[in-house]
């Protein structure tokens, strides 16, 4: 039942575990925006392989929303690392693909915490 985050060279790195509303969620992740540890620019890692949410279409757009509102703040790379066991990554990838066109941003779903720090802190791909 908590978000804890860590800041990494050149992410941070969000860790949830066990069960947050949506609003928690948010708070949760708004904690480190007021850390004094905080730097612009920082790409962002949601590990959510150890949660219990079941989260909804709209649950989703409107996290992806709250880190492409931080945008001015935040990198352009989000990776979400799920599980393996989730049957589904295609329905993530059909919500956060529309709000990466709207925030110019990339979010994108993996299942190794290696490919998706190996992504983050990769060179920027040419637009």
């Amino acid at each position: 039942m908590a978000i804890t985050y860590t800041f990494e060279q050149g992410f941070i790195w969000f860790r949830m575990s066990g069960h947050q509303g949506v609003e928690e969620t948010r708070e949760g992740f708004d904690a480190a925006f007021h850390d004094a540890a905080f730097r612009n620019g920082l790409n962002v890692l949601i590990d959510a392989r150890e949660t219990m949410a079941k989260r909804s279409p709209s649950d989703l757009a409107s996290l992806a929303a709250f880190f492409g509102t931080h945008r001015h703040v935040l990198g352009r790379r989000y990776a979400l690392l799920i599980g393996e066991k989730n049957p589904t990554p295609g329905k993530y990838s059909k919500v956060l693909a529309p709000q990466s066109d709207r925030y110019k941003v990339k979010f994108f779903i993996f299942y190794e915490p290696e490919a998706a720090i190996e992504w983050l802190t990769g060179p920027e791909e040419a637009s």
